[in-house]
């Protein structure tokens, strides 16, 4: 596919923060290597959808790097296979599908409660469920980069106040 008039110039002038963004955002889910390959390949998809000269900063990069890599890590997530006595385990105790596990039920419940507020508590569900940010924004009448923040700082204190009680029953 040959490229269009921009592309060259564009990815000679951004190849050092595009190189650096999947570096920085590389993990166990999806290596450096492939990684830079995605982004590469999803900003030329990007760059061919744009009509106007193109002005980004390197924060730019980053987000599609972070996107991309959790992107991967949720679909790498799904195919991972359990020996068969940690699946055993899973499906009998843990399984968060089986919406009558009362287990489960009670372990949501102890983690609701570390969760303060009900916006917070939705924002950790949506989280939770993949849903999308646009419909959590609209939900909660926010822009999509503030619904994102509310997400984002709902997860991390939860995960903050669950390390907190690493060794205790929760």
């Amino acid at each position: 596919m040959p490229m269009c008039k921009g592309c060259s110039a564009f990815f000679e002038m951004h190849s050092g923060v595009i190189k650096a963004a999947a570096l920085a955002h590389a993990n166990a889910f999806v290596e450096y290597a492939d990684l830079t390959q995605m982004l590469f390949l999803r900003l030329i998809e990007w760059k061919s959808r744009q009509t106007c000269p193109l002005e980004v900063t390197p924060g730019f990069f980053y987000t599609i790097a972070s996107n991309l890599a959790i992107s991967e890590y949720r679909k790498r997530r799904q195919e991972i296979q359990m020996e068969d006595h940690h699946q055993m385990i899973f499906e009998q105790r843990i399984d968060p599908s089986k919406e009558s596990n009362p287990e489960i039920k009670a372990l949501v419940d102890q983690i609701l409660k570390k969760v303060d507020g009900a916006r917070d508590r939705d924002a950790v569900f949506s989280w939770y469920t993949d849903e999308p940010i646009e419909e959590f924004a609209s939900r909660h009448k926010l822009s999509k980069s503030n619904a994102s923040v509310v997400r984002f700082r709902a997860v991390k204190k939860l995960s903050a106040d669950m390390l907190a009680l690493e060794g205790e029953t929760i």
